[in-house]
C-alpha cells in the first residue's frame, strides 16, 4: 500500500504565492493590452484634426451669436488635436474692442475641451498686454500653487498675496501652453512703452 507523503506547509504557501503571482501577471497583461488604444493612422489623425478645427469655429460662432449686434469683443480660436491623449483642445481668445487707442485691448483667453465643451483654464491680459489673472479649472491638474508651496519655494522671502496670485496665474498660463503644445514662456516679459509692435507682441511672447 502506497503511503502519501505530506507536503510541508511552507512549501504549500510558496506554491500558492507563485500561482497568485502568475495569475496577477496574466491579468495585468490582459488589462494592459485592452487599455492600449491602437495607434491612429495619418489619415485618421488628419480627419480628427479637421473635426477639432470645426469645433473651434463653432465656439467662435456661439460667442458671436451671444453678442448679437453689440460687437464689443472680437473672438478667434486656435485648435489642437492631441493624438496621444485623443483630445481636442480649443483655445478661444476674446479681445476687447474698447479703447484701442490706449492699448491693444484686454484679452481673455480660455482653453476648452473641444469634445465636452468643458472650460479647462482661463487667463486674462490687460490692455497693455500684461498677465492679470489666471485659473485652472481642470480637476486633474495637481500643480496649482498654494500659499504653503509658495512659502516652501521661497523660504527666505515674506509671503505676499500678490506674489501668490502671480504664481497661480503663471501656472494657468503654463498649463495652457503645455496642452497647446507650446513651450513654457515667462509671463513677466515687459513690452517697450511707445512701441506698438512690442505691445502687439507682448501677449504673443507669453502665449505662443
Amino acid at each position: 500500500m502506497n503511503k502519501t507523503i505530506p507536503i510541508p506547509i511552507p512549501i504549500l504557501i510558496l506554491i500558492g504565492i507563485g500561482i497568485v503571482a502568475i495569475v496577477a501577471v496574466a491579468l495585468a497583461r490582459g488589462v494592459g493590452s485592452r487599455a492600449a488604444a491602437p495607434q491612429l493612422s495619418a489619415t485618421e489623425e488628419w480627419q480628427l484634426t479637421g473635426v477639432c478645427a470645426d469645433l473651434g469655429k463653432k465656439k467662435v460662432a456661439e460667442k458671436d451669436d451671444l453678442q448679437g449686434t453689440r460687437r464689443d469683443t472680437s473672438y478667434s480660436a486656435e485648435t489642437r488635436y492631441d493624438p496621444a491623449a485623443r483630445r481636442c483642445y480649443v483655445l478661444l481668445t476674446g479681445r476687447s474692442l474698447k479703447d484701442l487707442r490706449n492699448g491693444i485691448g484686454e484679452q481673455i483667453i480660455s482653453l476648452y475641451d473641444g469634445q465636452t465643451d468643458t472650460l479647462l483654464a482661463v487667463v486674462k491680459f490687460s490692455n497693455k498686454g500684461y498677465l492679470v489673472t489666471g485659473t485652472v479649472f481642470d480637476e486633474k491638474h495637481k500643480n496649482t500653487p498654494t500659499p504653503w508651496s509658495i512659502r516652501e519655494k521661497y523660504p527666505n522671502k515674506p509671503f505676499s498675496q500678490s506674489g501668490y496670485e502671480n504664481a497661480v496665474s503663471q501656472d494657468a498660463l503654463d498649463y495652457i501652453n503645455e496642452l497647446m503644445g507650446r513651450e513654457k514662456v515667462d509671463a513677466l516679459c515687459e513690452a517697450r512703452e511707445g512701441d506698438p509692435h512690442a505691445l502687439a507682441s507682448s501677449v504673443e511672447c507669453r502665449l505662443r
